[in-house]
């Protein structure tokens, strides 16, 4: 898997693990897909220790084609 690093007004996300996931809108008009995250701060560049997680929002919209992967293995062994 390629990965890279991501600009936020909070530093530079580098780490993958540094997003957690909390929850995912599809709205078919407009076209948009709406992902919630909480951003630990201790995986950005600079590193920020014993602050709490910061919420972050990203909305992508003018999506021409989406192609979304269950990932039914995944899942059964949460």
């Amino acid at each position: 898997m390629n990965t890279e690093e991501i600009k936020t007004k909070y530093g530079i996300i580098y780490a993958r693990s540094a997003l957690m996931l909390s929850d995912v809108k599809l709205e078919c008009i407009p076209f948009t897909l709406v992902v919630d995250t909480s951003l630990a701060l201790s995986c950005c560049k600079p590193k920020i220790s014993n602050v709490p997680e910061v919420k972050v929002t990203f909305t992508f919209s003018d999506i021409y084609s989406l192609f979304i992967k269950w990932m039914s293995t995944l899942m059964n062994n949460i």
